[in-house]
């Protein structure tokens, strides 16, 4: 029970350390014997009952009051609650957090010793003497040999005295200094120079920052401050007894305490994407930046925005922001051959503008100079912009057709000189010629028509060396032989050379006779041959015999007359 009692206590005083006196106020607690202050660094500590120990790492003792006076940890509010002292610092209230609160006894120098008391048992606070390190340790050790580690000064925090608090700006811009601040306690300035801020709306790559009413800023308010200096003897507050309303509208977040031991509760992991920190852009403004952080940073304000928020922000005042709005750029568009663009103009900044790139006549559209191919092309104005827009002649055909059969086809651009084909060939045709061609593409398709017609040649009937007959037919006509003159005792075999259809030059043929009958009359191999008188002159003699041996005259043959010349 009794090293509970120690641990508790301890961890009390630690949280509890901003007790006041003469009236609930803020103040500074520094121990007497080691002169280090109290420090409240962290916003969760923990108790374990069952292993009757506590977490005092929410808590640490630095010597030196240039490590302090710039840290709001080092600020306690010690509020007086029936007879006891309940301190809070930076979200901490040492009740919420254990329960307890402490009872002080003034010693007789004016410093206080800090206690608690259950089942009539007392632990005293104190510094551990270990002066060799800058961080002390609270303990409740016994300290009898070592008095002043018991004790204990409680100053008011106050702009006139030893004890101030100043601001230790982050940044220098412009001849000035910028700090981006978190505190739980009210204040106002006390030294010239000295302007807070916050930020009222985040759009267009810009961080609008506003003034703060009367430089009285509210507790636990994320605000800007510029300062004069980069001391913070220079830069002191005033810490108000009562706060002020906080604006609606400010987008600052704020985070009071970093520890990176991962021990407690209070760490704020940076997230990138919805968070930007005070810092220099680029190109050299002032504004809120993507860092590379982990954690964010104790007592410290940042900025919070939307997803997809560029990764820096400048600061403008509000007249700024809308001078920066109402900035007027020029947007210029030329063309290449084929077409016009409409929509050029002048434009404030972020306006929308709207470029068309407009194809004439057997054209299309290709593409703007920045790479783009959007038409209508719909963008933001952020400044001056010229661009080109190019176009390129369209392509169409050009077709043959061939007695109505597409012969072949050729692409040409538009405004393209047109080549003639040369004319086809077909034996026994001539070509027509194509149809009207234009001398350049025009801006549709085009067909050309041509034909083949049959030519016509002669075909000459010869008989025994006279011209018969001539007549004219076309190319690969039906020839149709006409009937040969009767001869008497001769027989007419046919035209010798004579085509079927017409070939593609001109055709002599010959009349052909034979002895009457000859071949039509013998027809078997061996026949007998008899006078008109009936007389047998020849008996089974063949075809051959009878055209080598037969003299002139008629004879009959197989009931037939023959006549041999």
């Amino acid at each position: 029970m009794r090293s509970f009692i120690l641990c508790l206590c301890t961890f009390i005083l630690f949280l509890n350390a901003q007790a006041q006196f003469n009236g609930d106020g803020y103040y500074r607690i520094r121990n007497v014997g080691s002169q280090r202050y109290i420090i409240v660094t962290d916003d969760k500590g923990s108790v374990n009952i069952s292993s009757t120990s506590a977490d005092l790492g929410a808590v640490k003792m630095l010597r030196g009051f240039e490590n302090v006076v710039s840290d709001p940890g080092s600020v306690l509010y010690i509020n007086e609650v029936n007879g006891l002292y309940r301190f809070e610092s930076q979200g901490t209230d040492t009740h919420e957090i254990i329960g307890y609160d402490l009872k002080l006894n003034k010693n007789t120098d004016g410093s206080y010793k800090a206690y608690q008391e259950q089942n009539f048992l007392r632990m005293y606070l104190s510094d551990a003497r270990l002066e060799d390190i800058p961080e002390g340790v609270l303990s409740t050790k016994d300290m009898s040999k070592y008095p002043d580690y018991l004790k204990w000064n409680i100053t008011p925090v106050s702009s006139t005295g030893n004890e101030y608090f100043g601001i230790t700006p982050d940044i220098s811009y412009g001849g000035v200094y910028y700090g981006a601040f978190y505190a739980s306690f009210p204040f106002t300035f006390a030294s010239s120079g000295m302007v807070a801020y916050y930020v009222s709306q985040v759009e267009n790559g810009v961080a609008v920052f506003s003034e703060v009413t009367d430089n009285m800023v509210p507790a636990s308010m994320p605000v800007i401050i510029k300062t004069a200096s980069a001391e913070p003897a220079d830069n002191r507050l005033n810490i108000a007894a009562n706060s002020a309303t906080k604006p609606a509208d400010n987008k600052l977040g704020g985070v009071y305490f970093h520890n990176t031991s991962k021990k407690h509760n209070n760490l704020t992991p940076y997230n990138p994407e919805t968070m930007r920190l005070l810092g220099t852009t680029s190109k050299g403004k002032l504004g809120f930046v993507k860092a590379s952080v982990e954690y964010l940073p104790a007592n410290q304000a940042y900025l919070n925005v939307p997803a997809g928020t560029p990764d820096e922000l400048e600061l403008m005042t509000r007249a700024e922001y809308e001078a920066y709005m109402n900035t007027e750029f020029m947007v210029t568009a030329s063309a290449t051959q084929g077409g016009t663009v409409s929509g050029t103009g002048s434009y404030k900044r972020f306006a929308k503008a709207v470029l068309t790139a407009i194809p004439a006549e057997g054209y299309s559209f290709a593409g703007w100079s920045d790479g783009t191919d959007s038409n209508p092309y719909t963008f933001k104005v952020a400044g001056d912009l010229s661009l080109t827009a190019a176009f390129t002649p369209n392509e169409y055909k050009l077709i043959y057709l061939l007695d109505g059969v597409e012969y072949l086809s050729r692409q040409y651009a538009y405004g393209e000189p047109v080549v003639l084909e040369s004319a086809p060939t077909k034996i026994g045709y001539t070509f027509s010629g194509w149809g009207d061609i234009p001398t350049t593409m025009p801006a549709s398709d085009v067909t050309v028509t041509g034909t083949f017609s049959a030519n016509s040649y002669t075909i000459t009937y010869m008989i025994d060396g006279q011209v018969f007959l001539i007549e004219t037919l076309l190319y690969n006509q039906s020839v149709v032989l006409p009937d040969a003159p009767v001869k008497e005792g001769l027989f007419f075999s046919g035209w010798s050379g004579a085509p079927a259809t017409m070939p593609a030059h001109d055709v002599t043929v010959n009349a052909q006779y034979s002895i009457d009958g000859i071949e039509n009359v013998v027809t078997e191999c061996l026949v007998d041959v008899y006078t008109l008188q009936g007389v047998c002159v020849k008996s089974q003699v063949s075809l051959d015999e009878l055209q080598r041996e037969l003299p002139a005259g008629i004879y009959i043959v197989n009931g037939h007359k023959l006549v041999v010349k």
